[in-house]
């Protein structure tokens, strides 16, 4: 019979504190692919200056000199569920010393993570690479969906260059990008009691949609003047502008999207329409594609986790779905009766990207 003890592990995990531990964490996201120029911005912002709520941090030391070669993030988001307020837990920011990427440091810095997060929130999400996907599941997150990319393309000469020689192909890309509009685009009865415009900051028409969309059967993270404000405009190193849909005649908000510009790409970072106003989605991405075209932008992407309803008012509107990235979620034991059967609306307004 073997009576020798197990030996102790060398990784220990505990509670960072966000100001006195926060050249410790920065100096680890340097040393990983994170660009060190943004590191300390991002930081403030990200984990300072979040509205939501406190921000959580686990530090990973190693060894009798515990030295930190690890740190792990979760930041608070708030969520409603049939209009019932949740609180949530983003996990974010996992880094870990490339001489410790081990299975047990990770596995270590998850589980108390979990058990952290689950003290503090309602449920635990995140949006793990395929990596890190097999450890979640082991500490006990469940994935419940997945994040989908839709896209549309504005401009097929490129495509079609894949087949067909240069000239021959931007002359059928011209004629697809002419028929295309006219096969997706709404009734026209429906398009002439909408409008489109572009705003560079978000106002109190935000909290107005907010209040007319709370209500949905779903869950959904809340999405007022104070998040988006905080979550788009007041990050570092990125240009955001928003799409807004208004009726012709009245100046209240039906819809809108906030937009980031990257290289050809017009990305839909968030996107949010009234429940009320049948068919302004389809309205919406149809005024934003035809934007997009005319700034020389050769595609629309949009990334989303939605009920199938608002899936085929993408797929309408021209949009395909071209990847996938898993959503894990642990909830607490007594709100799995709260949030059985929902649908869910996220999209990358609710990740950390």
């Amino acid at each position: 019979m073997n009576d020798r003890a197990a030996p102790a592990s060398p990784y220990t995990v505990a509670a960072g504190d966000l100001h006195a531990d926060r050249e410790s964490v920065i100096a680890l996201w340097k040393i990983n692919p994170l660009q060190p120029a943004l590191a300390d911005a991002k930081y403030q912002w990200f984990y300072l200056d979040n509205p939501n709520g406190p921000t959580r941090q686990l530090l990973l030391h190693h060894g009798p000199q515990a030295e930190c070669v690890g740190a792990a993030g979760m930041v608070t988001r708030q969520f409603v569920a049939r209009g019932a307020a949740l609180s949530a837990g983003l996990l974010t920011d996992l880094f870990v010393q490339s001489a410790h990427r081990s299975l047990l440091p990770a596995l270590l810095l998850q589980k108390t993570m979990r058990a952290v997060g689950l003290a503090q929130h309602d449920f635990v999400y995140g949006y793990p690479n395929d990596k890190s996907l097999p450890i979640v599941r082991r500490v006990g997150y469940t994935t419940l969906g997945h994040l989908a990319k839709f896209v549309c393309l504005l401009r097929h000469h490129e495509h079609l260059g894949r087949w067909l020689p240069r000239g021959p192909s931007r002359v059928a890309g011209a004629i697809v990008d002419h028929l295309l509009p006219l096969v997706f685009r709404p009734h026209r009865h429906l398009l002439k009691g909408w409008r489109g415009e572009w705003l560079e900051a978000v106002d109190d028409r935000f909290d107005a949609l907010w209040k007319r969309t709370a209500q949905v059967d779903g869950i959904i993270g809340v999405r007022d003047r104070r998040f988006l404000s905080w979550r788009f405009f007041d990050r570092p190193s990125h240009s955001y502008r928003v799409f807004v849909l208004s009726p012709r005649q009245g100046t209240e908000i039906a819809g809108y999207a906030v937009c980031e510009a990257l290289g050809n790409t017009l990305h839909i970072r968030d996107m949010l329409v009234a429940p009320q106003a049948s068919g302004a989605q389809r309205v919406l991405i149809h005024l934003l594609a035809l934007q997009a075209r005319a700034q020389g932008h050769t595609r629309l992407s949009f990334e989303f986790l939605g009920d199938e309803a608002s899936r085929r008012a993408l797929r309408a509107a021209g949009m395909h779905e071209r990847g996938k990235t898993p959503l894990v979620v642990a909830f607490r034991p007594e709100m799995m009766a709260t949030v059985e059967r929902l649908d869910w609306y996220l999209t990358a307004a609710d990740t950390e990207l």
